[in-house]
């Protein structure tokens, strides 16, 4: 891992976090391995937040439904929500999903929109964050065979929760005449990722997607690991289940991410900041048939086009910020024009999401010449590794329209988070 490349240790270890979430059974305590339906209802209210970190702020707010059919291979997801993304950018999230068989339906908003090839598509999403995929596994709902995930969860299941987590139970629930159990698994991240199973994960995630850990021997990699874990003291997973008595069918679940991240710990001079994430979701109508249909009226496209983003409203006085979450194809530019005034300060981050993801940004003068540039950064900057891309902040010389240009250094697919702040 490149100096910085914080970001991929801390989505390995929430991943791994989220994949060991089941605690080893106690004694004189419930069973904590709850069976998930093969049909079944649900609703659902999400959350996800980052506080407090200079150049991204983010605020997300969902709810939902939907169902699961694993026999008639059909899904429905129906979301609305809220999205504050930097300083002055909301926007109103509308989203709904069809998977049925092999074809998957979206609607953003504006209508329905139909590929024939959900897997493919599927795929595509998982290469965007660096992760590998079969168009045939996905296909056929087999999430397992994304590259490299057997050996994870192989690594993975040699972990003794007893390391790293306490395991309670809770007192017995009781709705609609059905008596469900309840567990609560607490983890500490910092204790998670000092254990040999951990490890050994991160190294079968590395060497299945090629992130730069790979560059890395296994003891380098372990240090890599114990170093890095000191950002995430006082960081906590929390899992909560309700399983019924009498099935053992899963009822209800709670997942809550709390990273209280000190980059201070790791030499760098930034506060500490939060990110914060939470799912909750309930179960019903749990083995018994889902009928999902089709919309009648999508439109077969070979791309999905969600809504257009909102209009950039004009900066004010001071420092507004704006942060994008965007997508790259492969060989494609991302462009954002910008209206600016003569000695405005401009700054521009460029964050990738994923395991991978090597980006290339330039400014792009109203004269058309390239008034600032930048590859690979070398700043001090917590939240930004060797790979993304800064430009720090540069005097505007001249009022006019500049174009902001983002593309990917080997012309890949990718996702990744831009800021832009202006001081005025």
């Amino acid at each position: 891992m490149k100096p910085g490349r914080y970001g991929v240790m801390m989505r390995l270890c929430v991943l791994f976090a989220l994949l060991i979430a089941q605690p080893a059974q106690a004694q004189e305590m419930p069973s904590p391995w709850a069976v998930m339906p093969r049909t079944f209802a649900f609703d659902l209210a999400g959350s996800l937040s980052v506080q407090n970190l200079d150049t991204f702020t983010f605020d997300l707010r969902l709810d939902g439904n939907g169902a699961v059919d694993v026999p008639a291979r059909s899904f429905r997801l129906d979301l609305t929500g809220t999205l504050l993304l930097g300083s002055s950018l909301p926007y109103d999230i509308t989203l709904q999903a069809r998977w049925i068989d092999n074809s998957l339906y979206l609607n953003f908003g504006g209508g329905w929109q139909k590929t024939e090839d959900a897997g493919a598509f599927a795929t595509r999403i998982l290469a965007m964050f660096g992760l590998m995929g079969m168009d045939g596994a996905l296909a056929d709902w087999d999430f397992s065979r994304v590259g490299g995930m057997s050996d994870v969860l192989a690594a993975l299941a040699a972990a003794d929760p007893a390391e790293f987590a306490e395991i309670a139970a809770l007192p017995d629930e009781t709705a609609d005449g059905v008596t469900a159990h309840r567990l609560r698994f607490a983890a500490d991240v910092d204790a998670l990722m000092q254990i040999g199973a951990f490890h050994d994960a991160v190294r079968a995630l590395a060497q299945a997607q090629g992130t730069d850990i790979i560059l890395y021997d296994y003891d380098e990699l372990v240090q890599i690991v114990l170093d890095n874990s000191r950002l995430f003291e006082g960081s906590t997973l929390t899992v909560d289940e309700a399983i019924g008595a009498e099935d053992g069918l899963l009822r209800h679940l709670a997942v809550a991410v709390d990273l209280l991240l000190q980059p201070g710990l790791l030499g760098y001079p930034e506060p500490p900041f939060s990110v914060s994430a939470a799912l909750e979701v309930a179960f019903r109508e749990g083995d018994q048939p889902q009928i999902i249909v089709p919309p009648s009226d999508a439109a077969t496209v070979t791309a999905f086009a969600p809504s257009a983003r909102t209009t950039i409203p004009p900066s004010e006085q001071g420092r507004t910020e704006y942060v994008f979450l965007e997508a790259l194809d492969d060989e494609t530019i991302y462009r954002l024009p910008l209206a600016l005034l003569a000695q405005d300060r401009l700054s521009v981050y460029v964050r990738g999401v994923g395991l991978v993801f090597d980006s290339h940004v330039q400014v792009i003068a109203p004269d058309g010449v390239v008034f600032a540039e930048n590859d690979d950064t070398e700043a001090i900057l917590f939240g930004v590794g060797g790979l993304d891309s800064v430009i720090p902040p540069s005097l505007v010389t001249a009022d006019g329209t500049y174009t902001i240009e983002v593309g990917e250094y080997g012309g890949e697919s990718g996702v990744f988070v831009l800021t832009v702040v202006i001081e005025r």
